[in-house]
């Protein structure tokens, strides 16, 4: 799948990646719309703010640059991990993503919240 990927300060890349594995408690969305946030405009002119810097992972998630940008989505569950209830395919699901772990990775395409 593709995704826009977060470099460094003007450098976002199209690139192909792996679609992420629908875990327990995890959905996989396949999403419709991704907007860019003024954050994600932020990064790209002045940053990195946010995003920790290729070789410098965030404490929480271990993740560095590059990384896979778009939080704000709108699509439809395709996938629900175990454990999950509340949510089954081809439910109509809107998300604004507020952080990012291993298990919440944002992506244009397709992700697991």
């Amino acid at each position: 799948m593709k995704a826009a990927r977060y470099f460094d300060r003007g450098d976002i890349r199209i690139e192909n990646v792996d679609e992420p594995v629908v875990e327990a408690g995890t959905v996989g969305i396949d999403v419709a719309w991704c907007g860019i946030c003024g954050t994600d405009l932020h990064e790209y002119l002045d940053g990195p703010i946010f995003v920790p810097p290729a070789g410098h992972p965030h404490p929480v998630s271990g993740e560095s640059a590059p990384i896979t940008l778009g939080h704000e989505m709108s699509g439809t569950v395709y996938a629900a991990g175990e454990d999950v209830t509340d949510l089954k395919s081809a439910t109509t699901s809107s998300s604004s993503l507020t952080s990012s772990t291993r298990r919440n990775r944002p992506s244009p395409d397709r992700t697991t919240t």
